[in-house]
């Protein structure tokens, strides 16, 4: 699973607008879409309804609860190369 995905799914769901997670993540609401519906066909089942607010399924909510884990960890990981990197030490 793709953490740029999970991070559109995580922002389209706080904000609860597709085109307002675009905003913030400098993406075109269609990439947002296309990110989720990756994620959807990915798991196999829906994670927003196709109201004219997102709301979250209860795949979605499962989903989400893991996201924030998942991108937590990639972040503190991504932190830690970054510092490896810069003092060239393992």
């Amino acid at each position: 699973m793709d953490p740029i995905k999970l991070e559109m799914f995580v922002t389209t769901k706080d904000c609860d607008s597709i085109y307002k997670a675009a905003l913030i993540l400098k993406k075109s609401p269609n990439d947002l879409e296309e990110a989720i519906f990756s994620l959807e066909e990915e798991l196999g089942a829906k994670v927003f309804t196709a109201d004219e607010i997102p709301r979250l399924t209860c795949e979605g909510q499962m989903l989400y609860l893991r996201a924030l884990g998942i991108l937590d960890s990639w972040y503190i990981a991504q932190g830690i190369i970054s510092q490896l990197q810069e003092t060239n030490r393992c």
